[in-house]
């Protein structure tokens, strides 16, 4: 729904996200390779950085001071249409600071705890940025969600995608798989093991 349902993105073209290790994030790298699309992918640690790219991320930053100079001398002269945030605040400023003339912002999702996304005019009246939000649950987007996660799915089947996982705990041990994911990682919850 972020690649298909704000911008009409032609192949070639690029697009920029944060939060691109999470799941959100390297499946938007998946289907953007699978599209033709060029992805710069911000990250927060530098040990993703490799892993991203091995996952088909073209370019993979640690979100830090200068990267938004570095993703834009890897651009060149090349289109950033779409820009994808699941953090907001700041780190959604340094999304908008990447696209191009007339881009597109689309958030997701407020992980950073930050509510406000200080935009500047100058983007919103001569640059012509655009800002968007989505939220699955809209009647609007309900109607696309199966076909979404059917893609998804069948990326993962083939190998095209991985998820990885920190740790799987029987639905017994749900206060460790909480507190496990409160320190950092992707946890699932067993419910095969529960009676």
């Amino acid at each position: 729904l972020l690649l298909g349902r704000f911008v009409d993105l032609k192949e070639g073209d690029w697009i920029v996200q944060n939060a691109a290790n999470s799941g959100i994030g390297r499946t938007v790298i998946a289907l953007a390779k699978k599209r033709g699309l060029r992805t710069i992918n911000f990250v927060r640690r530098p040990e993703l950085v490799k892993e991203l790219e091995e996952a088909g991320g073209d370019v993979v930053l640690v979100d830090e001071p200068g990267a938004t100079d570095k993703a834009k001398a890897a651009v060149g002269p090349g289109n950033v249409r779409l820009a994808i945030d699941g953090l907001s605040g700041s780190a959604a400023v340094r999304l908008i600071d990447v696209l191009s003339q007339n881009g597109t912002l689309v958030s997701y999702a407020f992980t950073s705890g930050e509510l406000v996304t200080p935009l500047k005019a100058v983007d919103l009246h001569l640059r012509g940025i655009v800002v968007r939000g989505i939220y699955i649950d809209l009647p609007e987007y309900l109607p696309y969600i199966m076909d979404a996660i059917k893609e998804s799915a069948e990326l993962m089947a083939r190998g095209e995608l991985e998820l990885p996982v920190a740790a799987v705990y029987p639905l017994a041990d749900f206060q460790k798989a909480v507190a496990h994911a409160i320190k950092g990682g992707k946890v699932l919850l067993d419910l095969r093991s529960s009676n």
